[in-house]
């Protein structure tokens, strides 16, 4: 939406309804009909119309409206996303500049008495590698803990694109101020949501373990194709587990990471997380016990997606594990192969006849038809009809 567009908009609206009696209702307060946790009212509707607009674009609103001005103390939702960067992998001065003003008009319009529930920040692949000016690193990390210290009543995060080159660095050097970032995050107690999308960060265990300090309200960690660029010892990994595990109330866990998984101690974490309702993993391979320590505890899980280099009886086993005592309505499988189709046919048939909840199974893209088919026979005549194959 262009600027012109939501001023009229945002005016629009909150130009006073001419009907006598929805005017009456409104004054008297008796309409307290709650909208995204707001009161329909001038600056509610406004605040949700600025809650689609990026940062810029609501400052810009704001200072030519006394009723956007207003709405800054109830506004919920906060989308902040850096400019594009035209060569892929490569910035300048200029591209952080625009990206700290940013972060410093968040942190200016939106005060330690904020509303903010909400925040987005897309980095859009940002690398942060700067030879030229240190100190652009340094004002960076600087703005994000303050922005975050300032916002202790976020229930949803979502971290996009944000790229540390850790070689460019001295690492113990940059290591303190690194991770203070992230502990500003671990002081948001009312979190219910974290995402964590397409990161490439040093000391990502350390970082990780600060930010889910005080979740017991949090429903949903997700750690899609977000990595760590710095190595990680033993301790590192005992003690994050322990962290995710004291993650009671987890409702949706999303793991894209090999090396996470892979150091990840099931034996912790899965026996706290009885209320996991839909589990995503990606590793090279999932030890036969882990399979039985879920199929025990997370007797809700409703969804289960597993990927794996190679689909053997191993694996096969541990899912028939999982399917024989968690309500498992969807199923998918990013890897299936490692037999020969008409084994994998009977593994599929096999799936379909032990789960007599599972509605959809997903398998990986073929372009082989007649495969496909084969398997479309096996999981109709496995589920009796009951469940779907969906090839992605």
């Amino acid at each position: 939406m262009s600027k012109r567009k939501c001023l009229n908009e945002c005016e629009r609206l909150a130009v006073k309804p001419k009907n006598t009696e929805t005017a009456a209702v409104l004054e008297e307060g008796t309409s307290n009909v709650s909208l995204s946790n707001q009161v329909f009212s001038q600056e509610g509707i406004v605040a949700n119309i600025l809650s689609h607009l990026e940062i810029s674009d609501i400052r810009r609103c704001s200072e030519v409206s006394k009723t956007c001005l207003k709405t800054m103390v109830i506004l919920e939702e906060l989308y902040i996303v850096a400019p594009p960067i035209i060569d892929s992998g490569t910035t300048d001065v200029c591209f952080y500049e625009i990206l700290i003003g940013k972060l410093h008009l968040a942190e200016k319009m939106f005060g330690s008495e904020n509303n903010l529930r909400r925040l987005s920040i897309d980095f859009d692949d940002c690398w942060l590698s700067m030879e030229e000016d240190e100190c652009i690193r340094q004002r960076i990390t600087q703005s994000l803990y303050r922005f975050f210290s300032s916002c202790k009543k976020l229930k949803h995060i979502h971290l996009k694109g944000l790229k540390y080159d850790i070689e460019e660095y001295d690492e113990e050097y940059f290591y303190d101020g690194y991770i203070s970032d992230f502990e500003a995050v671990g002081q948001c107690a009312e979190l219910e949501t974290l995402v964590i999308e397409n990161c490439f960060l040093p000391h990502l265990y350390t970082a990780l373990y600060s930010m889910l300090q005080n979740k017991s309200n949090l429903r949903v960690l997700d750690l899609t194709d977000t990595a760590s660029t710095t190595d990680v010892d033993d301790k590192d990994d005992k003690s994050l587990s322990i962290r995710i595990a004291s993650l009671t109330n987890l409702q949706k866990l999303v793991i894209h990471n090999v090396d996470i998984c892979e150091s990840m101690d099931g034996k912790i974490i899965f026996p706290s997380l009885i209320n996991l309702e839909e589990l995503a993993v990606r590793t090279y391979i999932l030890a036969d016990h882990v399979f039985r320590i879920i199929s025990k505890h997370c007797t809700r899980l409703r969804v289960f997606e597993y990927s794996i280099s190679m689909f053997d009886d191993n694996v096969m086993g541990g899912l028939i594990e999982v399917l024989r005592n968690c309500p498992i309505r969807k199923l998918r499988l990013v890897c299936f192969s490692g037999k020969h189709e008409m084994e994998l046919a009977e593994d599929l048939k096999k799936i379909c006849l032990i789960s007599n909840t599972l509605l959809t199974l997903e398998l990986p893209y073929t372009s082989d038809r007649k495969k496909i088919q084969l398997f479309k026979e096996a999981v109709f005549e496995g589920s009796a009809g009951r469940t779907t194959l969906v090839v992605v």
